[in-house]
């Protein structure tokens, strides 16, 4: 029986991501992904103009993990409402102007998901900005390294209060 109560290695904080038909979406609320030394947790609570509708509590296996992910993606609401502008346009000037918007918002406003599947379900976080990315990418590396040495005790390397104090520092002289 796999147990949440063990020390985390690493965890990341965020959006969650629903996953539709094989298509990610931003998500409402907060959710927390943790790697423990033998599965990977996910806590999420589905929020939205503060009103609580919604809880989701995952565990997977790091032997059972598939595969790790950086995602990115444009919005598809943008490509939903360009087709809905462009049928409804008929030689309209300002409908045809709004399905360009559209399409041009699709390509150009971008999501970007960390997502870990297994054979039977999917974690997903939004990653905003370039810090919560290289946490991404040292979090992908985590998972890893551990899938790589399953049997050997693995303590928080990369994650280390070192490493992110720098890549703090780093984000600062950024702006």
């Amino acid at each position: 029986m796999i147990t949440s109560n063990t020390a985390s290695i690493v965890e990341m904080t965020g959006t969650p991501v629903t996953f539709k038909y094989g298509v990610l979406y931003r998500g409402l609320g907060k959710t927390s992904i943790a790697l423990k030394p033998k599965h990977l947790v996910e806590q999420t609570q589905n929020r939205c103009l503060g009103m609580w509708f919604g809880s989701r509590h995952c565990e997977i296996a790091l032997h059972q993990i598939d595969s790790v992910e950086i995602v990115e993606q444009g919005n598809q609401l943008f490509l939903i409402l360009a087709g809905i502008l462009g049928v409804a346009s008929a030689g309209i000037p300002l409908f045809i102007l709004g399905t360009m918007l559209c399409l041009m918002l699709y390509f150009l406003l971008r999501n970007r998901f960390l997502v870990v599947r297994s054979s039977t379900n999917a974690i997903g976080i939004l990653i905003d900005g370039d810090l919560d990315m290289d946490r991404a990418k040292l979090f992908m590396q985590e998972i890893i390294q551990i899938g790589d040495h399953p049997r050997e005790e693995l303590r928080p390397t990369l994650f280390s209060s070192e490493v992110l104090s720098q890549m703090s520092d780093r984000s600062l002289q950024g702006n």
